[in-house]
C-alpha cells in the first residue's frame, strides 16, 4: 500500500515524510531513535515508539499520583460529608457513649463463660464422661486470652481524657 516507505531512509525525506525539520531528525538519529540503514517504514514506526515513550513520561507517574491524590482528596471529603449527615440526623455515636455503653461487658462475657464451664462439666459429668478436665483447659485458655486482649475501644494516647 504505501510502497515508497520501502525504501532507505534519509534524514530529509523523513523529515518531510512527518513534518519535522532535519535537525531534529538528526538529533533522533544521534540519539539512536533511529535505526541506522533503516528504511522510512522502519524510522516511522521507531519514531513512533519513541513519542509514545515521551508521552508516557510526561502523563506517567506524576500523572498517576496526582490523580490518586485528587481520589484520596474527594474519598475524605466524602467521609467527611457523609460523618456532617449522620451527625446532623443523630445517627452517629461518640466514642465516649460507645465506652459508656460497653463499659463492664468484658467481665460479664468472662463471667458467662466461667458459668458455662461448670455447667459443660456437669452435663459431660451427668451424661458418664469422667474426665472433663479437657473442656475445662478449653475454656480457660479462651478466658485467658481473652483477659489479655487489650480491650478494643481503650483510649489512646493522642485522645484527651473526658
Amino acid at each position: 500500500m504505501f510502497e515508497c516507505l520501502n525504501k532507505p531512509a534519509t534524514q530529509r525525506e523523513f523529515g518531510d515524510l512527518i513534518g519535522i525539520a532535519k535537525q531534529n531528525v538528526s538529533k533522533a538519529f544521534l540519539a539512536g531513535a533511529l535505526p541506522p540503514g533503516g528504511t522510512l517504514r522502519d524510522w516511522l514506526l521507531a519514531y513512533c515508539d519513541r513519542l509514545r515513550g515521551v508521552a508516557d513520561v510526561r502523563g506517567g507517574d506524576d500523572q498517576r499520583a496526582l490523580t490518586r491524590a485528587r481520589t484520596e482528596l474527594a474519598l475524605t471529603d466524602a467521609e467527611g460529608k457523609r460523618r456532617a449527615l449522620l451527625r446532623e440526623a443523630d445517627r452517629l455515636a461518640e466514642v465516649e457513649w460507645v465506652r459508656e455503653a460497653l463499659d463492664g461487658w468484658e467481665s460479664v462475657g468472662l463471667a458467662s463463660l466461667a458459668k458455662a464451664e461448670e455447667r459443660m462439666a456437669a452435663e459431660l459429668a451427668s451424661r458418664g464422661v469422667e474426665d472433663v478436665g479437657f473442656i475445662r483447659e478449653a475454656l480457660r485458655a479462651v478466658t485467658e486470652e481473652l483477659a489479655t486482649r487489650p480491650a478494643p475501644l481503650q483510649r489512646t494516647r493522642e485522645e484527651p481524657a473526658p
